[in-house]
């Protein structure tokens, strides 16, 4: 059994890498601030540097078994290598 903190033990290691994924890029911006964001800045939003990484991975799919076809598993994925 492996040692997590309360209220966390119903994930799997797998869920729970992508939860501390998506952790580490979580940020509450307004809608100003994400426009000067996207105007001034040559990467992607927090929101898509999380959800477009897990769309494209097959592991994230099974680790929380979307069906396909389902907007956060996507039939179509890409790969950037």
């Amino acid at each position: 059994m492996h040692s997590v903190l309360p209220g966390l033990y119903k994930y799997t290691l797998e869920q729970l890498f992508f939860i501390s994924y998506g952790h580490l890029w979580c940020t509450k911006m307004t809608p100003e601030s994400l426009v000067d964001l996207v105007n001034h800045n040559n990467r992607s939003p927090p929101q898509w540097r999380i959800n477009g990484a897990a769309q494209n991975s097959p592991d994230f799919a099974k680790a929380f078994q979307y069906k396909a076809g389902t907007p956060m598993n996507p039939n179509k994925k890409y790969e950037v290598w």
